[in-house]
Order: C-alpha cells, then structure tokens, then sequence
C-alpha cells in the first residue's frame, strides 16, 4: 500500500461598489505508512492526515490612495 493524496480548492469573488469579497476553502486528505521500529512489515501502522482551511478577504478602497484589506481565516 502506498500513498494516497486528495486535493480541492474552491474559489469565489465578488466585486460591490468600492468593496471586493473573496472566499476560499481549502481541503486535502492524505494517507500514508508510518513505519514502526520494527523490521516486521506487519506493524507499519496506516496514518490519515485531514486539513482543511476557509479564508474570508475583503478589499475596500476608500479613495484612490487608501485601501484598507481585511483577512479572516480558520
């Protein structure tokens, strides 16, 4: 058994008046063999690793020489 990776990212933006508001949502799965201190292939033990991430961003541009940027994540 080898690894195995999953990857997915999804994207949104929306542009109102001097505001821009993006999202985005991150998420990756993956699985690997942890090898043990053993020289017996049986007690390689299978490990799952989840992430996930979801970030929040708004760009507001108060005049030609302000932007202020907002950033929330988790």
């Amino acid at each position: 058994m080898g690894q195995n990776e999953h990857d997915a990212q999804v994207n949104s933006d929306y542009n109102f008046g001097r505001h821009q508001l993006g999202t985005r949502f991150n998420f990756s799965q993956a699985t690997f063999i942890f090898p043990v201190n053993s020289t017996q292939e049986l007690f390689n033990q299978n490990q799952l690793y989840r992430n996930r991430k979801f970030t929040v961003n708004d760009v507001w541009s108060i005049n030609s020489n302000w932007v202020n940027d907002l950033r929330l994540q988790y």
